[in-house]
């Protein structure tokens, strides 16, 4: 037998949300409903109840999520915004002379005592807060698409660059020079390498996704190109011309790389969950 349905409102100092519920939509729910949820669902519903955060997450069934896309951007233009300031305000201090062959590395501009505080901070916080997030993302997308071990390996080459950005700033280039540009080797080869698997994995099963998402599929195909011919040209340029154009070809490469996943992002509508099972 159902349990017997009532129409129910829970008590509230605010007569005026609750006289308007009761006028609008009484809710039909079970009578042995806990107090305090009934009392969570008058708050929920007063039309002044709106949060600051509201256009980054959606709550559904117990489940707030957090736009995956939305964290993305605006993670990416705080690193952006923050390294191209810290350029910025070295060439202007007259700490580094800023031009062309003599134009500052990115390492050079972060290795300052303040500035590699900054750097440690953000990447570390975007790197293991949205980065892997994305990476996971991007797994779930391609699950049942390829096969398993196909996907955990792209997985895997992605995690690793995950460990690596932070490391850099860690790793002085005046103290640990050696240890700087492995890890910094490390991680454009491996987020590099991740980009490449996972646009040729999106493009060679295009038709197994819905239409809406294979403009951006092709997107990121063609801007994985853009990065292997970034990574080829910083190469060339660091062996046979390190004092000509290579400080602004690590520039532009060290920025696209951070903002690759904004590119992605737009075919990527997933979103981080946090689940209340008090709700259930």
């Amino acid at each position: 037998m159902q349990n017997p349905k009532v129409s129910y409102l829970p008590t509230s100092n605010n007569d005026q949300i609750q006289a308007q519920m009761i006028s609008q939509s009484p809710q039909t729910i079970d009578k042995d409903v806990p107090q305090w949820k009934l009392n969570r669902m008058l708050v929920k519903q007063d039309p002044q109840y709106k949060s600051f955060y509201s256009s980054f997450y959606i709550e559904k069934d117990g489940v707030i999520s957090l736009s995956l896309k939305d964290m993305t951007i605006l993670c990416n233009m705080i690193i952006t915004c923050a390294l191209l300031g810290m350029l910025y305000e070295s060439c202007k201090a007259g700490t580094f002379v800023c031009e062309y062959g003599r134009f500052p590395y990115i390492s050079e501009i972060i290795k300052q005592t303040m500035y590699v505080r900054i750097y440690i901070f953000l990447t570390a916080v975007y790197m293991f807060g949205v980065h892997q997030l994305n990476i996971r993302a991007f797994h779930k997308k391609l699950h049942g698409v390829i096969t398993r071990f196909h996907n955990d390996i792209i997985m895997h080459v992605g995690f690793a660059s995950t460990l690596a950005l932070p490391l850099i700033g860690l790793f002085d280039m005046d103290l640990w020079p050696a240890s700087h540009g492995m890890i910094s080797l490390i991680f454009f080869l491996t987020f590099g390498g991740y980009c490449i698997m996972l646009s040729q994995a999106l493009s060679s099963n295009i038709d197994k996704f819905p239409e809406s998402d294979q403009r951006g599929i092709k997107i990121i195909r063609w801007a994985s190109y853009g990065l292997f011919f970034t990574i080829l040209a910083f190469f060339v340029a660091f062996k046979y011309v390190p004092l000509g154009p290579t400080a602004y070809i690590e520039w532009f490469m060290t920025l696209y790389f951070i903002n690759i996943f904004t590119i992605t992002s737009f075919t990527n509508q997933f979103y981080d969950s946090v689940h209340d099972p008090s709700t259930d």
